[in-house]
Parts: structure tokens; sequence; C-alpha cells
């Protein structure tokens, strides 16, 4: 059944199959925000593998819980009005920025054979929208609790963790695995001097055209 998408992404989470080994089970919930969707394709092939294997509690499979970024909501508005995902549709609104620029992607593979819907559909997952102060919040929380703080996309999907356990969907002794993407940077700033590149060449849009700017290039080597 995922086929298809596997071929398109090429990917096989390692992160899963850590927490599987560690845990000596799979989770009964795996929470990701997401922009393409790729990478939860990606655990979910990870899921039949290893949920096939018996060896790790494979009677219940783990239910995906998927976020994005608002205002920019592809995945999760084709999932909630059962559409495909429209390319050219505008996700961006007057005076609301994206939070997790990161997680904005207008072409997602979402509809095709294998794709992030027949992901969702299979595990009785969900997607969530997450706004800049849910995803703000969440990841103050998880920095007073862990003593890191994270990125933009890993403090959405902490959010959604939240919305999730707010309306029920989690339960207090559920096995939970949060794919936290990425974090640190405020540590490195305070941590450290940073250094900031002064770049050798700039090009305005004008002058990309032609043999120009490989001159430039070579002027300054």
């Amino acid at each position: 059944m995922f086929e298809d998408a596997k071929q398109s992404t090429g990917v096989f989470p390692a992160q899963h199959l850590e927490a599987a080994r560690v845990l000596g089970r799979l989770p009964r919930h795996y929470f990701q925000a997401v922009g393409s969707g790729t990478g939860a394709i990606g655990v979910f092939e990870a899921v039949l593998r290893l949920h096939g294997d018996r060896r790790f509690g494979g009677a219940v499979m783990p239910r995906l819980h998927l976020s994005q970024s608002s205002p920019f909501l592809p995945i999760y508005q084709a999932w909630r009005d059962r559409s495909a995902v429209d390319p050219a549709a505008s996700w961006h609104r007057p005076g609301e920025e994206v939070y997790a620029s990161v997680l904005a992607n207008r072409n997602p593979p979402y509809a095709l054979r294998g794709g992030v819907r027949d992901a969702l559909a299979a595990s009785g997952g969900d997607v969530y929208s997450v706004g800049a102060g849910s995803a703000h919040a969440a990841g103050m929380i998880f920095a007073d609790a862990e003593g890191i703080d994270l990125d933009p996309a890993a403090a959405v999907a902490a959010a959604s963790l939240a919305q999730a356990v707010a309306a029920g969907a989690v339960a207090a002794s559920d096995l939970v695995l949060l794919n936290v993407t990425g974090g640190g940077f405020e540590r490195l700033r305070r941590d450290y001097g940073l250094q900031h590149l002064v770049p050798q060449l700039v090009l305005e849009p004008g002058e990309v055209e032609g043999a120009a700017p490989i001159e430039a290039l070579r002027a300054t080597a």
C-alpha cells in the first residue's frame, strides 16, 4: 500500500526504530509537525515493519498525530474537508505570520497512493492546526521541563500534544513518542559568541543572468 510514497521519499526514520529498541514496544501515539509529510510517511513505514515483527507489542498500531503551523494548513484542511490539497491555494492571512516557516509546503504527497492521507487513515490518526501563541507557550513549557529550547517546528508538535491531551485523545497512561526535530538555538546564542560572516559577493535580481555572476565569483576567489 505504501510503496508509491516510500519510493518518492526514500525515508525510513531511525528515531522511531531507536525509540522502539529503547522502550521495548511501540508507542500508542506519535506526534510530529509536518510540511510535506514525507517524514510521517517514513514513520508509518517503520511502524508497519515493527508492527509485523511482533517483538515490540504489535497488537495495536500507533496513531499518527500530525500538526501544521497556522495559517499554512494544506494537509490539515484537506484532512478536515476530506479533499485533495490545492497547490494554488493562498494560505497567507494579513497580520498573521507562520510560526514555523519550514513547515510551509504547498504540494505535499497527500492524496497519492501510500501518501499522508493513507497513513493517517490506516493509523486512525489526526491533524492539528497550531497557532503561534500555542506553539510559543508549548515551547516555554518544554524549556522549563527539559532545560532546552525548541525550534519552531518542534514547538508546533509539542503544542499539538497539548491539544490532544486537552481533547481527551491521549490518556495519562498512554505511551507517547514526540518527535523533537531540533532546538538549542537560544542556548547556543547564550553560551557562545556568534560571528556573523559577511558575504563575499551580493547579487541583485537583475544581475543573475549571463556570465557576469561567474566572472564576479572568479574575481572574489
